[in-house]
C-alpha cells in the first residue's frame, strides 16, 4: 500500500472530492464544484442542449442527487424523460403538470415554515413580492410605492388566511381583497359583513388568533387602512397584485395545481426525486413561468433552511432567462453549504439583462454570473458575451518580439526588439470558431470551460471536445465522459 492512499481520507457517499465530469476524459469536475454553480452561453444551435446540458444532468443523475428542472419549450419534458430513462432514475421522475395530478401549495408550505420560524408570513409574501416586481418589470425603483404597498397588502391577506387556519390559495387571497371594505362606513355595515369573504374571515381570526401581533396588524389594516386609502390608490395597489400575479393562480387548473392539498414539495427533491415542472412557458406564457418561479424560490428557501450534509440536489434551467430573480444572485453565495448545485443555460448576458434592466439589474447579473463559478461557452456571435468570459479568464503577460527591416544606400538594416504586453488567455473572438456538431461537423462540438481558481494543465480553461452521440469514455475515447459509470439494473 502506498503511504498517500494509507493517509488519505476514505470517500463517504457524495463526498466533494468525487468526479462527475471527466473533461476531454481526463480532468476532473467534482461534486464540490458543482455546488459553485454554472454557466453556460451559447447561440442557438451551437450544441449547448445536445452536450454540455445533456452531460451535466447524466453526471448530477448517476451520482444520485435530487432535482428541480424549469422547462420552457414542450420538448424540455420529454428530453428529461430521456435523461431520468437513460440513467437509471427513471422511477424518481416526479412530473409536475396540468395533467399529472400533483399539487404544491406553495403558500401554505412557506406559511407553516414561517410560523415554526417565527418569521410569519415573510418568507411567502417576499415570493409573491418577487412575482410582483417581475410582472411590473421595474427594477428601478420608478414605482416603488406601488410595490411596496402591494407587499403590505399582500402580508396582511396572508396573515388573515393564517389566523383564520383557511386553506390558503390564490384564489382565497383574491376574494379577500375583491371583498375588502371600501370606506370607513361600509367596513361598519351588518350587510357588507353578511356577505364579505374578508369579514368573514376576520371574524375566524378573532376567534381563533384574536390576542396575536399578526392578527392584530392584519385587523388594523383591513378595518381601518385599506378602507380609508384614495380610490384610485386602492384600485392601482390592487390591480398591482392581481391583475399582475394572482389571476394566473386561480384558473381551474392552476387553483388545482397551487391551490389545494399538497402532495409534491421540496422535500421530495430532498429525498431524491427529480421534480420536472411540466408547464413550459412557451405553452402556458405568464402562469407556467410564475410557476416555475414559484418552485424555484421555494426550493431554494427550503434548501438554506435545510441543517446537516445530506444529498446534493439542483436546480436546473434551461432558456435559463425566462426564471431568474433579484434573489439568484444572493442564493448563489450560500449554495455549497446548502449543497445545491444551479445549472444555467441561456444565449448570452443580454437575455438576463432584458429581464433586469437598469444599472441594479446589471449589478444584479454581474454578481449572478459572478456566483456561477464554472462558464462554458459554446459558439458565440454575441461581442459583449464573448468579451465578458475573456475578461473573466483574465489575460497573461508575454515578452512580444518585434522587428524593424530598414533600407539605405544599398543595405537592408535589421533589428529585433523585446517588450512584455499583456495578452487574452483567450481571445474574445475564439468562440465563433467552435464546433457546433450536426453532419457538417461531424457530431463533434467544442465549447471552452473556465472553473474560477482551477488550472487545466498550467492553464486556466480548457478546450472540451464532444461528441454528440454519447456520454461513454467507450465510445468517445478521448473525449468529455461522465466519469460515474451507469449502474447496471438489479436482476
Amino acid at each position: 500500500m502506498k503511504l498517500f492512499n494509507f493517509f488519505a481520507k476514505p470517500m463517504q457517499p457524495w463526498d466533494e472530492r468525487q468526479p462527475l465530469v471527466l473533461w476531454n476524459n481526463a480532468q476532473p469536475w467534482t461534486i464540490g464544484d458543482s455546488f459553485e454553480g454554472v454557466q453556460v452561453f451559447g447561440d442557438n444551435g451551437a450544441g449547448k442542449s445536445s452536450t454540455s446540458a445533456k452531460l451535466l444532468a447524466a453526471a448530477m443523475l448517476r451520482a444520485g442527487y435530487g432535482g428541480l428542472v424549469l422547462t420552457v419549450k414542450p420538448e424540455d419534458t420529454e428530453q428529461w424523460r430521456r435523461n431520468l430513462a437513460e440513467n437509471g432514475r427513471e422511477a424518481d421522475g416526479v412530473f409536475f403538470g396540468s395533467e399529472d395530478g400533483g399539487c404544491f401549495n406553495f403558500l401554505d408550505y412557506e406559511l407553516k415554515h414561517g410560523a415554526r420560524l417565527g418569521v410569519g408570513s415573510k418568507n411567502a409574501t417576499r415570493i409573491l413580492a418577487e412575482l410582483v416586481n417581475m410582472a411590473q418589470h421595474n427594477a428601478e425603483g420608478g414605482d416603488r410605492f406601488w410595490q411596496q404597498s402591494a407587499d403590505m397588502l399582500i402580508g396582511h391577506t396572508l396573515e388573515l388566511m393564517t389566523a383564520a387556519e383557511a386553506t390558503p390559495s390564490m384564489l382565497l387571497a383574491r376574494e379577500i381583497i375583491g371583498d375588502g371594505p371600501l370606506s370607513p362606513d361600509q367596513a361598519k355595515d351588518p350587510q357588507w359583513r353578511e356577505s364579505s369573504q374578508c369579514w368573514q374571515l376576520l371574524a375566524q381570526g378573532k376567534e381563533r388568533a384574536g390576542d396575536t401581533h399578526d392578527y392584530r396588524m392584519a385587523e388594523a389594516y383591513w378595518m381601518k387602512e385599506f378602507p380609508r386609502l384614495p380610490e384610485k390608490t386602492r384600485q392601482s395597489i390592487v390591480a398591482t397584485f392581481t391583475a399582475s400575479v394572482a389571476h394566473h393562480f386561480c384558473s381551474r387548473i392552476m387553483h388545482r395545481m397551487f391551490g389545494g392539498g399538497t402532495t409534491v414539495s421540496p422535500e421530495d427533491i430532498f429525498g431524491g426525486k427529480i421534480v420536472v415542472v411540466n408547464l413550459p412557458v412557451l405553452d402556458y406564457h405568464a402562469a407556467g413561468r410564475f410557476a416555475s418561479i414559484v418552485w424555484k424560490f421555494c426550493v431554494q428557501l427550503a434548501l438554506q433552511r435545510r441543517a446537516g450534509r445530506k444529498r446534493p440536489v439542483f436546480i436546473f434551467s434551461d432558456e435559463s432567462h425566462y426564471f431568474i430573480t433579484d434573489y439568484d444572485h444572493l442564493f448563489q453565495t450560500t449554495a455549497r453549504s446548502a449543497r445545491c448545485a444551479t445549472i444555467y443555460l441561456t444565449q448570452n448576458r443580454s437575455n438576463y439583462l432584458a429581464e433586469s434592466p437598469g444599472s441594479a439589474g446589471q449589478h444584479r447579473v454581474d454578481s449572478m454570473c459572478a456566483c456561477l463559478k464554472t462558464h462554458i461557452l459554446h459558439q458565440c456571435s454575441h461581442e459583449a458575451t464573448r468579451r465578458a468570459f475573456a475578461d473573466a479568464i483574465g489575460k497573461r503577460r508575454i515578452t512580444q518580439t518585434s522587428e524593424t527591416r530598414g533600407f539605405g544606400r544599398g543595405k537592408t538594416t535589421y533589428s529585433e526588439t523585446e517588450q512584455l504586453v499583456d495578452q487574452y488567455w483567450v481571445s474574445p473572438d475564439a468562440a465563433t470558431r467552435l464546433k457546433t456538431g450536426g453532419p457538417a461537423n461531424q457530431c463533434q462540438v467544442t465549447a471552452i470551460v473556465t472553473k474560477a481558481g482551477k488550472r487545466f494543465d498550467g492553464r486556466p480553461y480548457l478546450l472540451a471536445q464532444y461528441d454528440q452521440r454519447n456520454f461513454e469514455p467507450s465510445f468517445w475515447g478521448s473525449r468529455t465522459a461522465v466519469a460515474i459509470p451507469l449502474q447496471k439494473p438489479k436482476e
